[in-house]
């Protein structure tokens, strides 16, 4: 009867965890970022005409990679200050 208990209370966590591992080992977005968002940030840089190749992945349960190409104008002139 207390292995049942403990197996009861045990299973909620093994699926969150088993998620996780899936997600890490597919390399799925995070689940706390979202693409379009950075995507549109990365586009509203000075310089940035627009972004492509936009890949964001877990590397592990806790951090991502965002690796992107973009098309730039070059460094925008700095504004002299006032």
């Amino acid at each position: 009867m207390a292995g049942a208990v403990i197996g009861l209370l045990i299973l909620p966590r093994t699926g969150a965890l088993l998620w996780q591992t899936v997600n890490v080992l597919l390399e799925g977005v995070p689940p706390h970022l979202d693409v379009t968002e950075i995507g549109l940030a990365m586009a509203e840089a000075p310089g940035v005409l627009r972004v492509h190749d936009l890949h964001v992945w877990a590397r592990s349960s806790s951090s991502g990679g965002t690796p992107a190409s973009s098309d730039s104008r070059g460094a925008p002139e700095p504004e002299p200050p006032t």
